[in-house]
């Protein structure tokens, strides 16, 4: 589906629908209604992907050579958009085509963080950078600064709920018999919120304040805690029984038996699932 929002022209379509077939088509009517084929050097194509960006160009090149054939599927298309003869865009096709290929890498058809990329480095005497500067993706140190300058908010002005959520926090560390620092346990919880499948959760977690969220952390705590004493009662109830059957020790093998399971689900924690 396409429309128009003011200067914008907006397509709204599912995978398979013909999305790219619009994009490229969009692209020629732009860089063919002008007679002059280097105009085509003012236009940008931005995609997110590398592939996405190699495909578009080659579609571009393929239809601009079917259209120097008079074989495109995008000819009357284009005639009706651009007001042109058959003619008149095979001409023009003839003259963009050839032009491109000259100038391959002045087709500006591009993934968005190598736009940034250029664009920063346009102005990199501006903004105090390194003419050789490189850009890196790290997510471990970006989510070790993150986990510092959270770190850094405890105790201060206006962070009374924080500090007292990660308090709470470091105590059930304790309470589970594992160390007390929180640092490792944040970075841990980071890498896994940076997960695409984690992004509704996201959502949900960002509209809850600390004060909530320590209020339902608690509740959960203790409910789970409940289920747990529960579960373990029933095991020291099993086991108990067991021991008082009379059956000897030897009648249970060292692995499988019914014994050795109860008494590994008593007493070997069990780890939280990644």
């Amino acid at each position: 589906m396409t429309h128009k929002e003011g200067n914008f022209e907006i397509v709204r379509a599912s995978a398979g629908s013909g999305k790219t077939f619009r994009l490229v088509l969009m692209y020629l009517e732009c860089a063919l209604q002008y007679e002059n084929p280097r105009a085509f050097r003012r236009i940008l194509a931005l995609t997110f992907t590398n592939k996405a960006a190699a495909e578009m160009k080659s579609r571009i090149l393929k239809d601009l050579e079917n259209l120097v054939k008079g074989e495109s599927d995008k000819m009357d298309d284009l005639c009706e958009s651009l007001s042109l003869t058959p003619t008149q865009i095979q001409s023009r096709s003839t003259l963009l085509h050839k032009e491109m290929l000259h100038r391959y890498s002045d087709i500006s058809v591009m993934t968005i963080d190598k736009f940034v990329n250029k664009l920063v480095k346009s102005f990199a005497r501006d903004l105090a950078l390194e003419q050789d500067y490189r850009i890196e993706i790290d997510s471990n140190k970006v989510l070790e600064d993150a986990v510092s300058q959270l770190l850094d908010k405890l105790g201060t002005p206006g962070n009374k709920d924080l500090t007292a959520l990660l308090k709470s926090f470091a105590l059930s560390l304790v309470d589970d018999d594992e160390k007390s620092a929180v640092r490792g346990p944040l970075t841990n919880l980071g890498k896994t919120l940076m997960q695409e499948k984690m992004k509704e959760v996201i959502d949900i977690l960002s509209k809850i304040d600390a004060a909530e969220f320590k209020k339902i952390s608690e509740e959960l705590r203790r409910e789970t805690k409940s289920k747990e004493d529960s579960f373990y009662s029933l095991v020291d109830d099993a086991l108990e029984r067991i021991g008082n059957s009379g059956i000897p020790y030897d009648c249970f093998p060292a692995r499988g038996s019914i014994k050795k399971i109860l008494t590994d689900l008593r007493w070997i924690k069990i780890k939280d699932p990644t």
